[in-house]
């Protein structure tokens, strides 16, 4: 009987708010820890290291709230890449009890595509996360985003625009992980054209090019959108083209174990159990998963944290001679 082990993941999270210290990491790290989290990864956005302010000439010139944005030095281009390299190589020499990853979070100007690739190629980081901050210079997300933004311009022409930035950042080869994909409804705009074949484009695009799509709850807790992550439709058009999403799911997807043909293995069930509030026992009954095909199993998470356990039927034991023997769960199992 083999098992297997989902594991549970923040793909996303920020340390924009303290300083680069392993005593300011280590909250992250312990929090994450006491939360039952396997991995975590811990980013920055790319607006607080001195040198990206180039990238940014074209959000300052846009408008002057912009401008006065990026001129408060208390929060941007106030560290150096080297800086944060050096905390990232302090931390991983400690024992962790968790996975701990360190990335960036870029925010991708297709005019500024080959400045950021010399910038990134002199460091190693574990992942790479591109996002579309701003429409052509001018920022969707912010209080005066309205203003100069959405009640300027054409909703429709906004939407064809976001998603023509983010297919050029998928395609660029710079990335690792998209951000937020639709993460542009957090105002509750929305276009008059069906989005369904933009969301096919984009699923097909994430999967030939190996990058992971994010499900980010940041448009629920920040600005009170009604989604808790990726919308019901981008999530199903995702999980249709098995693409590889990280982060915290209600529909989640959780990649099946490989089976080995040889010794004719399936999979009999799948069973998940909830885990205790300190993460180190299960309690409860066992829930019976049934929705499962191909690679992926499909299943909309209750609140709280779980164990998944994979029970396969297969020939394959300890020692070759192992492979002739009855499985008990299976009455036909015997080798001919």
């Amino acid at each position: 009987m083999n098992g297997g082990l989902p594991m549970l993941v923040d793909g996303h999270m920020h340390l924009e708010n303290g300083p680069l210290t392993k005593e300011y990491v280590m909250e992250f790290i312990n929090e994450a820890y006491k939360q039952g989290f396997d991995r975590i990864q811990i980013l920055d956005h790319t607006h607080r290291f001195k040198e990206f302010e180039v990238i940014y000439q074209g959000v300052k010139e846009a408008s002057d709230q912009q401008r006065e944005w990026l001129a408060n030095k208390k929060m941007k281009f106030k560290d150096t890449l080297s800086s944060y390299v050096r905390l990232i190589n302090e931390v991983k020499e400690e024992e962790l009890p968790i996975e701990v990853l360190f990335g960036l979070e870029v925010c991708y100007v297709p005019e500024y595509k080959e400045e950021i690739r010399r910038i990134l190629e002199s460091y190693q980081f574990d992942f790479l996360v591109g996002a579309i901050h701003s429409i052509d210079g001018l920022l969707y997300d912010m209080p005066w985003s309205k203003e100069i933004l959405w009640d300027k311009y054409n909703v429709d022409d906004i939407y064809h625009r976001y998603y023509e930035l983010i297919f050029d950042l998928v395609k660029s080869g710079l990335f690792t992980q998209l951000a937020h994909p639709d993460t542009i409804k957090m105002f509750n705009y929305y276009p008059t054209y069906d989005l369904k074949p933009t969301y096919h484009e984009l699923a097909k695009l994430l999967v030939k090019h190996h990058v992971k799509g994010e499900c980010n709850t940041g448009c629920y807790y920040r600005y009170h959108h009604p989604d808790k992550g990726l919308s019901k439709e981008l999530l199903d058009i995702f999980k249709e083209h098995h693409v590889d999403i990280i982060g915290p799911m209600k529909e989640s997807s959780v990649l099946l174990p490989v089976l080995d043909e040889e010794y004719e293995e399936k999979i009999l069930a799948v069973v998940a159990y909830r885990r205790s509030e300190s993460n180190d026992t299960l309690v409860g009954d066992g829930i019976l998963l049934t929705d499962y095909e191909q690679d992926f199993l499909f299943w909309d998470v209750p609140e709280g944290t779980y164990r998944i356990f994979f029970i396969i039927q297969t020939r394959k034991g300890s020692w070759e001679n192992m492979r002739y023997d009855i499985n008990g769960l299976d009455e036909k199992s015997v080798h001919a």
